[in-house]
């Protein structure tokens, strides 16, 4: 991490403001697998009494995605204008970013598990987005056929209601984009149900890759 930041970026893009491109950075790592806003962002630095514009964050963002240390999820939309304009997820590229930059504790373990999902959807050159209407699905992706695959990813379902609001999600997009299956993506759970012709497949995380791979 300390020779991506001081390396690829300070050196690269000759950045002198230390102390702002570090807050800024944990920031963004803060807002892993979340909606984002340099907006807030700026507005968290002003805050802190830390002077920077708008546009230096939006370029610290540039900087990021051109070193490849980040990596952003748009919302789907079905005008590609609505989608380049929308509110986006930001995720690191690597898991050691995030843990370099946080103090990984188990609440961290799930977001975690959907940032290496998110990598191995791309290497299967998927497009991705996540969606939100009403209800939210982690992952949409589209394959060289342009048909959707949704996904959610949940570190467990023990809880009842997450595993309800997981499902209810699912069903929602499914009948949004007219599929017939989906996935819960787990650490360690498995099951298939059937509801309403739409057959979810809840299975571990590891098992889908290696099945995939």
């Amino acid at each position: 991490v300390n020779v991506m930041l001081y390396k690829d970026l300070i050196e690269q893009y000759h950045i002198s403001d230390l102390a702002t491109l570090k807050f800024f950075l944990r920031r963004i790592m803060d807002c892993t697998g979340k909606i984002f806003s340099i907006h807030k962002i700026f507005n968290d630095l002003k805050s802190a009494n830390i002077k920077v514009s708008k546009n230096t964050l939006y370029d610290y963002l540039k900087y990021l995605e051109d070193v490849f240390a980040v990596f952003i999820l748009p919302k789907h939309f079905q005008s590609p204008v609505k989608t380049e304009l929308s509110e986006r997820k930001i995720y690191p590229v690597d898991n050691g970013y995030l843990q370099a930059y946080k103090y990984v504790q188990a609440e961290h373990y799930s977001v975690m598990l959907e940032n290496t999902l998110r990598q191995f959807f791309l290497q299967q050159n998927y497009h991705l987005f996540f969606f939100k209407d009403t209800k939210e699905v982690d992952f949409v992706c589209f394959d060289e056929k342009n048909k959707p695959h949704l996904f959610q990813v949940c570190y467990s379902l023990y809880d009842t209601d997450t595993k309800k609001r997981e499902i209810d999600a699912l069903q929602y997009a499914a009948n949004q984009f007219k599929a017939k299956e989906a996935y819960i993506l787990t650490m360690e759970e498995e099951e298939e149900i059937t509801i309403n012709k739409l057959k979810i497949h809840i299975i571990p995380a590891y098992k889908y890759i290696l099945q995939n791979s």
